[in-house]
């Protein structure tokens, strides 16, 4: 571990929170420095005692990327498009009858089929990596 920063603070345990806390007062101006650079706001991460030693681990930091890229709405379906995955999700009540929710997943497949074909695949999923579609691709499969 060369980046460990090696010092004793005064450490207090609160029970009723779980907390720890680090009493800065002992700590000499560059331990206090070090400390306050890393927990001058509150970060998230996760504690644990290995071989006796309290350990705090920080969560990645890294900057989180849209799950999301692109999202539109055909009927009461969702299309959502990220990266590698195109996803098409509908919600219906839970109280909603057998043949009323084949029904409208019948319907809302078609709806999302003549989207499809109307352009919203080229709008959406086509990427430039990808480069032009032959529209003999879309032919199989569900009949609108």
């Amino acid at each position: 571990m060369e980046n460990t920063i090696h010092f004793t603070p005064e450490v207090n345990i609160h029970e009723s929170d779980n907390s720890v806390r680090i009493n800065l007062s002992t700590l000499t101006g560059e331990e206090r420095r070090w400390l306050t650079e890393i927990f001058g706001k509150k970060v998230a991460g996760r504690m644990s005692v290995e071989g006796g030693t309290l350990t705090f681990t920080p969560y990645a930091s890294n900057p989180q990327q849209k799950t999301f890229h692109k999202s539109e709405t055909v009927g009461q379906t969702k299309v959502q498009v990220t990266t590698k995955l195109a996803k098409f999700s509908i919600s219906l009540p839970r109280t909603t009858s057998k043949d009323i929710m084949c029904l409208t997943l019948m319907e809302e497949n078609n709806g999302v089929v003549r989207r499809l074909r109307e352009g919203l695949y080229e709008s959406m999923i086509r990427t430039e990596a990808q480069g032009i579609t032959s529209t003999a691709e879309m032919t199989g499969g569900i009949a609108a």
